[in-house]
């Protein structure tokens, strides 16, 4: 496994673990990781046996802020953020998610996990710009938003389907 894709593991891993916890307590279930695998990224399962898939996508607001919260740049220099473009990156995102959504058709419902990678915006923004989000319909059984909570100090989701 290069480099490129041991990073990507371990986001993943991370994603999956912070999903976990939030999406335990919403749903008072207790899913745990069944394992990390290609398509799609993971697969949990609750104290039933019930299993769901867990594809995992990181937003970005450009491919700059990825390059330098991944420490593969010295560049520290960024341009002024505005939500309404992540906002618009995001649906890129889902729409392109949706478009190959038919690849993570397993035997199992999947799950789209979304995580706001940015340190600008936070789940408040995202919740006041929740009606330009576009959810498209799709093969996703459950579409959410991962994303940091200043007020509490930790990460939150909100579900966007």
């Amino acid at each position: 496994m290069n480099e490129h894709d041991r990073v990507k593991k371990r986001l993943e891993k991370t994603a999956i673990d912070l999903f976990l916890t939030n999406y335990n307590k919403i749903t008072k279930k207790n899913y745990i990781l069944l394992r990390q695998q290609e398509i799609p990224d993971a697969i949990i399962i609750d104290d039933e046996g019930f299993k769901l898939g867990l594809e995992i996508t990181h937003l970005f607001y450009d491919s700059t802020e990825a390059k330098m919260l991944l420490g593969r740049t010295e560049n520290i220099e960024h341009k002024i953020e505005d939500i309404n473009k992540l906002i618009d990156r995001l649906n890129r995102l889902l729409k392109k998610k949706r478009l190959i959504g038919p690849s993570y058709i397993t035997e199992h419902p999947c799950i789209l996990l979304v995580r706001n990678a940015s340190p600008i915006f936070h789940i408040s923004d995202f919740k006041e710009n929740i009606d330009k989000i576009k959810i498209p319909k799709g093969v996703f059984k459950e579409i959410w938003l991962l994303t940091r909570d200043p007020i509490r100090f930790k990460w939150s989701l909100i579900k966007l389907r």
